[in-house]
Order: C-alpha cells, then sequence, then structure tokens
C-alpha cells in the first residue's frame, strides 16, 4: 500500500477516534440518545479524504466502537433492544451510502485534478515552445481580447503580456498599409469571423506601443476546441525590415545595371537557367529594330542568318552544358533588313556556392 493510501487510512481511524472520544464528552446533554451522530461525520470526512475504501473502514471500525462504548449496555458487544439494532442498521445503511457518493467524489476529484496539471503541463510546453519560435505570436480568446504575446511578440509591438491580455487585439497589434497609411483589417479578426486561416497580408506596417513602425508578414488561424467550436485565434507575425532592405538593395542592383547595360555602346544579352534569353539591353533592340517582347526567350535567334544559326546555338549549348565562356562570330540581321558580323562573347553568372544563377 503506498504511502498515500496509509495516511487516507489514517484520517479515517484518527476521524473514528475524534467522533468518538466528542460523542463520549457529550453524555452529560445526550446520554445514551443519539449514539451515532459523531460517527456520522468520521465517515463523510473519511469519504471526502480518501474516498470508497476508507469510508468503508470508517463505517466498519465506528460500528465495533459504538458497541463497545456508546449503545447500551456499554462496555460489552451486546446488541440489544430493538432501537440499538435499528440505529446500528441505519448507521451502517447511511454509512455505506456515504462511502459510496464519497468514493465517486474522490474519483471525479482525482481526474478534475489530472486534468488540471494535464492542462498546466500543455499550457507549459506551449509557452517553452512559443519562447522558441522566431516569429511574434499572440492568441486571443473568442471575442478578440488578448490571451499571450510570445516574447518576440512582446519586443514587436512594445507590450507586455501582463499590460495586454484582456484588451482588444486591435490595441496591441495596430496595422496600417505600408503606401496609403490605411488601417488595415486585423487578420485575427476575419480568422475569428470567417473560421478560417488567413494568409499573409502584403505592405503592411504594425505600430507598436511607442510609435515604432515595422513592416511585418502576418498571418493568422482559428482555434477550435475539443468540441469544433471556435475557442480564439493565434496570429503569426515577423518584422521583416531586413528583408525590404535587401529587395531594395536588389531593386537599386539592378537599377544601376540596366543603366549601366542601356548605356553601353555594346550588345549586352543575359539568359536563365533554362538558356532563355530574358535580357536584352537598349543597343541591342535598336541594333534589331525589334521589340523586347518579340526578342524574349528564343525569339532573338530568328535574326541569326540561315547559314549560321545552327553552329551558333551549338556553340551557346555547348559552353552552357559545361559552364564554361565562349566566343562565337555570326551574322545578325540588322533594323535596315542587311545582316553584319558580330563577335559574341559569353561568360557563365555562377551564385555564391558556384552554382548556376
Amino acid at each position: 500500500m503506498s504511502r498515500i493510501r496509509l495516511k487516507e487510512y489514517g484520517v479515517a481511524g484518527a476521524s473514528i477516534l475524534i467522533a468518538t472520544v466528542v460523542r463520549l464528552l457529550l453524555d452529560p446533554v445526550l446520554g445514551t440518545r443519539f449514539p451515532f451522530a459523531t460517527l456520522f461525520f468520521a465517515v463523510l470526512v473519511s469519504a471526502w479524504y480518501g474516498g470508497f475504501g476508507p469510508a468503508l473502514a470508517a463505517t466498519g471500525v465506528g460500528a465495533i466502537v459504538a458497541m463497545r462504548f456508546l449503545l447500551p449496555p456499554r462496555e460489552s458487544f451486546a446488541l440489544t433492544g430493538v432501537d440499538n439494532q435499528g440505529g446500528l442498521a441505519l448507521y451502517l445503511a447511511v454509512s455505506l451510502g456515504i462511502a459510496l457518493l464519497g468514493g465517486a467524489m474522490r474519483r471525479a476529484r482525482l481526474r478534475a485534478e489530472a486534468l488540471a496539471n494535464e492542462a498546466n503541463r500543455l499550457r507549459e510546453e506551449t509557452l517553452t515552445t512559443l519562447a522558441s519560435i522566431g516569429d511574434g505570436v499572440i492568441t486571443t480568446d473568442p471575442s478578440g481580447r488578448v490571451v499571450l504575446l510570445n516574447p518576440v511578440a512582446e519586443a514587436l509591438t512594445g507590450w507586455t503580456t501582463a499590460a495586454a491580455v484582456g484588451r482588444p487585439l486591435e490595441d496591441v497589434f495596430r496595422l496600417v498599409n505600408e503606401q496609403t497609411r490605411q488601417i488595415v483589417d486585423n487578420p485575427a479578426m476575419r480568422a475569428l469571423r470567417e473560421g478560417v486561416v488567413i494568409g499573409l497580408a502584403n505592405h503592411t506596417v504594425l505600430i507598436a506601443r511607442d510609435g515604432t513602425e515595422r513592416p511585418i508578414d502576418d498571418s493568422s488561424a482559428p482555434i477550435r476546441d475539443a468540441g469544433g467550436g471556435l475557442a480564439g485565434a493565434v496570429l503569426v507575425f515577423r518584422d521583416i525590415t531586413a528583408r525590404r532592405q535587401a529587395e531594395r538593395e536588389l531593386q537599386e542592383s539592378e537599377e544601376r545595371f540596366r543603366l549601366m547595360a542601356n548605356n553601353s555602346p555594346v550588345l549586352i544579352w543575359m539568359s536563365g537557367l533554362d538558356q532563355r534569353c530574358v535580357f536584352f539591353n537598349r543597343p541591342w533592340l535598336e541594333f534589331t529594330g525589334r521589340t523586347f517582347e518579340k526578342e524574349y526567350n528564343d525569339g532573338w535567334a530568328d535574326g541569326i542568318h540561315p547559314d549560321d544559326r545552327a553552329r551558333c546555338l551549338a556553340i551557346y549549348q555547348e559552353a552552357f552544358a559545361a559552364r564554361r565562356p565562349f566566343q562565337r562570330e555570326f551574322r545578325l540581321r540588322h533594323r535596315d533588313g542587311g545582316y553584319r558580323w558580330l563577335l559574341d562573347s559569353g561568360v557563365p553568372r555562377l551564385a555564391y556556392d558556384d552554382s548556376f544563377a
């Protein structure tokens, strides 16, 4: 028997002992009437604390104690008289009912405690997980009031969980459109209204509690309970300031390239990973007299002299497969309809890891 169960039976025994002493102390007032009055309380305490087993034990010990010390003639186990026999029978019946009820209540209490412990464990695991996520996470209740912010969300919004809990989400998570500065419909509120996952919003700015503005990506989803009902929403978002800066730098780099290429005195083209041409500079288009749309992809090859076309394309394809520079001479149709000889040089464009870019 475990130490816990031993303690429960010990409480049952102590309850019977205390109940017996109290009943004997009440003798000057009660005499031999109501011999089982205090024993019922002992059984009730045993049932509440230990459940069915200790309550049943208390019932049995209480009957023995009553026969020996409380029922007349005292200090004997003789059970005489209809009143004494009926009283003992009533005590046993009521105490057995108390024991059964107490056992059911104890099982229910243990289940509730187990569920509460499991809920606390899951909550702690959730908090630990959320704390380790690199994105901001905010959860709400079904009415859209804040329940929880993880540390990243606290840093990005400027709100602590303690200050934000219970507030409308719009107070904590304020969004405006990056270009128009108009208020953006909160994705979590849409998830609550529509009951579906709301994808990433574009060009949104988060305004923190101190007024700091950050471009973000965000998405939200409804939280369902075990029965499928709406229990709240979860909002996930991230600061994309660095990404926006990288995009601007890339755009500026591309603009510089186009500016230099379009003002270069030579013809420049560029192809992608599929060997198809994706860029022609202005001098090229002015030379051929054709639009970019006509030259795009393999359209430029229409301008190669028929006698040079197969050789010209073979040189390019072999060099592309081998990832090596190449040179070729071929005739390309000028905008005046005549052909001009060109010396064409190509080099592979590699990424930082030496793969084709």
